[in-house]
């Protein structure tokens, strides 16, 4: 009896690290290969990869704005973040756009897209859906003025699309060609331009002559960026005299160059001590030499400075300019009244070429922000987002779905079960606390829901069902997927907090197990199974946690970013350090592609 006493306790020691089930290397293979998987084990020796990368910390810590804000309170919170004063001026830019084939084919007639630069945010509409990019709030917003709604989405569940589809596809950028189908094959610097990162820097030659810099690819003299410049600040009056690296003329922040995918990997899994070894690891030497006095730029004005940063934080955002030859627009002290650009994708096999031509450009002064106060807030993601889960986060959120459970309600769950003679259910009762509070300390009686497991333990010794039950759950540190669902698919439907503890475990289980799983239990979908588990107990914060991470691997960042906030929103779980890895994320997203986020602070 005393070694069932032991490992009970034991279980419910481990509880939330054995049900983490679905991580960034255990995901379904929406998109990741075998091989991906392969690269992002942890190394064999335990070492904290090091990123060689400096963090840029901020002053103040930025607000927090989740999806579910009224447009409102988004207003408020983003005038109480923004600096005392006046606002800067706004810039509203016409641009012209025009798309071409590369034999110089006009493809479509020219259409105006509409830029306002303003107090740390871009407003980018003349398109399907007018888009503003929040940098003050780290936020995406995209209103639908007709349906006076707008949706709510992070940027670093955006950046984290991209980070990943960018490492699976490259496979840890050991790929220089890139297949999309049986027939599609591209050169992985048209990925690392769709997808705005690169890990090593791009061979590419530049040319400045008679007032215009070009970048072309050096193996097949690609034109890939032009950008009309200053005639008198060309380098030589020869088209050819000058072909180098950009990062010799135009050097890229580019934190990501030469990281190992495990290196990035660790950094996007939320481990802390890898983020703590990169903040405080100093970036490598630039080998760039410093500019002479002859090639330093004129001095520019704080609001040119901060419109030119948002600009091209834009750009990383909104068009497919590679890294590299962003640099050379970086390194220039205006922004541009004109630039092209080449692009192959699925979508273009065949590649295009887009001008954009500066039609006009005023300024407006005390600009508003665009966002109707009216305006009411539509979750974002997929389906689950929008149909069962986002109402249940949404009730919690308001603590409108009863009151969070303390120890007081899993001791009377438990003794109800107990009085019914159901031990296995009290024991998932006991086990569900842990999805609140986390592991069991080691001294159970610290905590009375821990003390209690051992006692169910010790009142089940022989019963049948709770021996079925326990041997399931002695499963999940094995990995053995197999044995846990089969163990555990009866409960699923259980009343209260045993039967969310079910769902849980199943669910996390299936989305480990992967395909496999998939094919043995057709009928049983792990995020189904999340929003059982969500609507049997919509406080725990360990959902939240893992729901998050299975949308993720299910390719729904969007949704993900959601479930994430709404957790971090949800009184009872705010605090909860099951979330916390999730605010390590995106400091890690930011550490590796700052350029997304700006860091622009409001100009006063």
């Amino acid at each position: 009896m005393r070694l069932i006493v032991t490992l009970a306790a034991a279980l419910l020691l481990a509880a939330p690290a054995l049900a983490q089930g679905v991580t960034l290397r255990d995901r379904p293979p929406i998109f990741v290969t075998p091989e991906y998987r392969d690269l992002l084990e942890e190394p064999e020796s335990g070492e904290t990869p090091v990123v060689p990368a400096e963090a840029a910390e901020e002053d103040t810590p930025r607000p927090f704005a989740p999806p579910h804000l009224t447009a409102r309170a988004y207003l408020a919170l983003r005038a109480e973040a923004a600096a005392e004063g006046e606002p800067a001026p706004a810039l509203r830019q016409v641009w012209r756009v025009e798309r071409f084939s590369l034999g110089g084919a006009q493809l479509e007639p020219a259409a105006e897209r509409t830029l306002v630069i303003g107090d740390g945010f871009v407003s980018d509409s003349g398109r399907a859906d007018p888009v503003i990019y929040d940098f003050l709030l780290a936020r995406i917003l995209t209103p639908d003025p007709e349906a006076r709604t707008f949706v709510n989405r992070s940027i670093h569940g955006d950046v984290r699309r991209r980070m990943d589809h960018f490492i699976a596809f490259t496979r840890g950028g050991s790929l220089d060609e890139i297949a999309f189908g049986p027939e599609l094959v591209f050169d992985r610097f048209w990925l690392e331009a769709d997808m705005g990162l690169r890990m090593q820097a791009a061979e590419v030659v530049i040319a400045r002559s008679e007032g215009e810099v070009r970048v072309s690819t050096l193996d097949d003299d690609v034109l890939v960026y032009a950008l009309p410049v200053d005639a008198g600040a060309a380098l030589n009056e020869d088209e050819d005299a000058e072909r180098d690296q950009v990062e010799a003329v135009a050097p890229a922040t580019a934190p990501m160059t030469g990281l190992a995918a495990l290196d990035i990997a660790s950094l996007l899994r939320g481990d802390a001590e890898a983020v703590a070894t990169a903040r405080a690891t100093p970036a490598e030497d630039d080998e760039t030499p410093a500019p002479g006095p002859d090639e330093a730029p004129e001095p520019e004005s704080a609001a040119d400075a901060r419109a030119r940063a948002l600009f091209l934080a834009w750009m990383r955002h909104a068009l497919p300019v590679h890294p590299d030859a962003l640099a050379v627009l970086q390194a220039e002290d205006s922004l541009p009244e004109r630039f092209e650009f080449v692009v192959f994708s699925p979508n273009s096999p065949q590649g295009r070429r887009e001008v954009w031509t500066l039609a006009s450009s005023t300024s407006e002064a005390n600009p508003a922000f665009p966002l109707n106060p009216a305006a009411r807030p539509r979750l974002p993601g997929g389906p689950y987002m929008t149909g069962r889960i986002g109402p249940v986060m949404l009730a919690a959120v308001r603590e409108q779905a009863g009151g969070a459970p303390g120890p007081d309600t899993f001791l009377g769950a438990i003794n109800a079960a107990r009085a019914r003679g159901a031990l296995d259910h009290a024991y998932l009762i006991a086990w569900q606390e842990t999805a609140h509070s986390g592991p069991c300390p080691p001294e159970a009686v610290a905590r009375p829901i821990c003390a209690e497991a051992g006692r169910i333990a010790a009142a089940a010794l022989g019963n049948a069902d709770f021996e079925a039950l326990f041997g399931a759950l002695a499963a999940l540190p094995a990995r053995n997927h197999a044995r846990a669902v089969a163990g555990l698919t009866p409960y699923l439907g259980a009343p209260g907090l045993a039967g969310a503890a079910a769902a849980l475990i199943v669910a996390n289980e299936l989305a480990a197990w992967g395909e496999e799983g998939a094919e043995e239990y057709p009928d049983l979908d792990p995020a189904g199974l999340m929003a059982d588990a969500l609507e049997a107990d919509p406080y725990a914060p360990m959902i939240y946690a893992r729901l998050g991470e299975m949308l993720i691997g299910g390719a729904d960042y969007a949704g993900a970013w959601a479930v994430f906030d709404l957790g971090r929103s949800v009184p009872a779980a705010a605090d909860s350090p099951m979330l916390a890895h999730v605010e390590l994320i995106e400091a890690n997203l930011e550490l590796l592609a700052p350029e997304f986020f700006a860091h622009a602070t409001p100009g006063r």
